[in-house]
């Protein structure tokens, strides 16, 4: 994949909300079983955008299954802070079938024809913390009034 100039630009500037979708057999990514989503993450952004994965611009959806074998899907969120969280139906989705070859990994641009209407499952950027201030608590344990 050889991203265009606007998408290059949207990434470095965290402008436009961009969801990048892969789909990969979960064993196929080197490394640490519990890290083959950052590792991923990295290798992606930094082959494509010059960058790594940031915790404070960047959201990663991990398959429950990452750390043993099979099939699974990873969303990868750019520009999660960008100002009105944006409707499913208006993130920029980009998707990638993933696979080993040798030592590396090779991304090869795909269209699936239900991936908006999966992707949509998953709320933009992660979920928002919770405002938990206005709840008492008792011996530490946060309860409803």
């Amino acid at each position: 994949m050889e991203p265009t100039k606007e998408l290059k630009a949207d990434v470095a500037n965290n402008s436009t909300p961009t969801r990048f979708c892969f789909r990969l057999r979960v064993e196929d990514v080197p490394g640490p079983r519990l890290g083959r989503s950052i590792t991923l993450a990295n290798d992606f952004l930094g082959r494509n955008f010059d960058r790594s994965f940031s915790w404070d611009g960047d959201y990663l959806y991990t398959p429950v299954n990452i750390d043993g074998e099979g099939k699974a899907w990873i969303l990868l969120d750019v520009a999660k802070n960008v100002e009105r969280k944006p409707e499913a139906r208006d993130v920029k989705l980009k998707t990638f079938r993933v696979k080993r070859l040798g030592g590396s990994l090779e991304y090869e641009e795909v269209n699936y024809a239900s991936i908006r209407t999966y992707t949509s499952l998953f709320p933009w950027g992660g979920r928002q913390p919770q405002n938990v201030k206005d709840q008492r608590t008792t011996s530490g344990v946060e309860r409803g009034i």
